[in-house]
């Protein structure tokens, strides 16, 4: 599949720690879906028992085709 412009991929990749911002996180991935974005939230995604690192890598190697990344970080 060939790249698509960020304005066409409406895919979000959203990293941010499960410990810090989990409120910010689920606003921010309510918000992007009620503007029709797809959003990746790897704390969301792994169920009990899941592979951290495939999962993870799963929802970047989806940046691979566009879409963004966002990082959610404190000060």
């Amino acid at each position: 599949m060939p790249n698509q412009s960020n304005e066409e991929n409406k895919y979000v990749y959203v990293s941010y720690s499960p410990h810090e911002l989990p409120e910010v996180a689920q606003r921010l991935k309510e918000d992007l879906e009620h503007l029709g974005y797809e959003v990746f939230m790897g704390a969301d995604q792994i169920t009990a028992g899941g592979q951290w690192d495939a999962t993870q890598n799963e929802g970047l190697q989806r940046l691979k085709d566009g879409g963004w990344f966002i990082y959610l970080m404190t000060p």
